[in-house]
């Protein structure tokens, strides 16, 4: 088989198989839903795997880490299917992030922008033309539109995902009209939904995008100075910071302190309702199975709970991942997060094992920004943990994954020398 062909077919495989994950994943948020339910996640399975098979069949793919990567991958893939709670999109989320380790990340995050776009548009301009309902929701004064998607948060997140990627691809090529053109449909989505936590996290983003384009802060930060040294230790140790915040003000909260009561009214009883679950199932070491129900509708507009009582979803990545992943899975992928961000301040000019460019020879602002919003964003919202909410886990596992362009030529030279050793 010629490797043009090779390639080709391991390429469709994997585009395919996000392409049916993104369509499936953002139209069951809407209430075009019952018109794809028939859709089955098991295809993308078939089509990771029949990709990761044909790598075999590629000589430059046959390494023993190679070999062992893809059947870590398959362990961990059993592992997390029979042993834990967590859910079967999350799992294949962690294959097709693993799969996508031989794909530029640029190509990646445009095709996550036509999709996600085009079906962010079909789903918003279907429910303000009538095709499918806009259901409307009155709390504490606010009005809340959904825009077609069966809760009033989907649609804000879908776009932070489609702001960030933006900002990120284009950085300092963008144009002020850019920035402007971001904001208003920011605003536009927040004035519908009143979203929050999505709109000033693009928000912010937005700010620190027009600060790294016209000021001088990121050749500031490059140098060694104690401003440098402190932001990049608090960026280093960011998830355990914001981990710790977020658990241990749910943990302490209290109805009998008026600060904890102001507080958690200004979060939206996330304090209370984190405080509820942390308090009546606790956590263990490989996660509890939690009947989370939240302000979600069904197919055909009623609530998923039939009094207030019953409302008892936590938001706080944090605190959910502790509970329903397990003490376990919460350290490795706080080790992991660690471990990208040490990658992004302090190495430069990495590569996957095929040789696409992860990270340059200056440190990337605006990954590290990124990261930086998408963990506080975390302490308030868990939509940014699914890949169809956040392409960004592609880059952040390519990081994790990079190595120097010396240290690749040396793995490449060792196996050409066994290769020739073994003829």
């Amino acid at each position: 088989m010629k490797r043009y062909n090779l390639d080709t077919i391991k390429r469709a495989c994997f585009f395919s198989a996000y392409f049916i994950f993104l369509f499936f994943m953002v139209l069951m948020l809407s209430f075009y839903a019952p018109y794809v339910d028939f859709i089955r996640l098991t295809i993308c399975y078939v089509l990771i795997f029949t990709k990761e098979i044909l790598n075999f069949f590629d000589r430059k793919f046959i390494t023993r880490r190679e070999i062992i990567s893809f059947f870590i991958a398959v362990g961990l893939y059993i592992f997390f299917e029979y042993t834990t709670n967590i859910e079967s999109s999350k799992i294949l989320l962690f294959l097709l992030i693993y799969s996508a380790r031989d794909i530029e990340f640029r190509e990646i995050g445009r095709f996550t922008l036509i999709v996600s776009g085009s079906l962010l548009f079909v789903i918003v301009a279907g429910s303000l033309l009538g095709i499918i309902p806009n259901f409307r929701f009155v709390d504490a004064g606010r009005v809340r539109y959904y825009l077609g998607f069966r809760h009033s948060l989907r649609g804000p997140q879908l776009y932070m995902n489609i702001a960030f990627l933006w900002i990120y691809l284009r950085k300092e090529a963008m144009k002020i009209w850019e920035f402007i053109g971001l904001m208003v449909i920011n605003v536009l989505l927040y004035l519908f939904t009143r979203s929050r936590y999505a709109f000033f996290s693009v928000t912010l983003l937005t700010l620190v995008a027009l600060i790294l384009k016209y000021t001088d802060l990121a050749s500031y930060l490059d140098k060694k100075n104690r401003l440098s040294s402190i932001f990049g230790g608090g960026f280093l140790m960011a998830f355990p910071i914001f981990a710790f915040i977020s658990i241990s003000l749910s943990y302490l909260y209290t109805p009998s302190s008026s600060l904890m009561v102001v507080l958690d009214k200004v979060m939206g009883q996330r304090l209370r309702l984190a405080n509820t679950s942390l308090m009546k199932y606790g956590f263990g070491l490989f996660g509890k199975q939690i009947p989370w129900v939240g302000m979600g509708l069904d197919y055909k507009g009623n609530f998923q709970f039939s009094s207030a009582k019953f409302y008892n979803y936590v938001d706080s990545v944090y605190v959910k991942s502790l509970q329903g992943n397990g003490l376990i899975m919460f350290f490795i992928i706080m080790s992991l997060f660690i471990l990208a961000s040490y990658k992004v301040w302090n190495k430069k000019d990495l590569y996957s094992y095929n040789g696409i460019r992860i990270l340059g020879d200056r440190r990337d602002y605006y990954l590290v920004f990124i990261i930086l919003i998408l963990l506080f964003h975390f302490i308030f919202s868990d939509q940014a943990v699914g890949l169809h909410y956040n392409a960004m886990w592609f880059l952040i596992c390519n990081v994790i994954l990079a190595r120097s362009q010396e240290a690749i030529k040396t793995k490449r030279r060792a196996y050409e020398l066994s290769k020739r050793t073994q003829c």
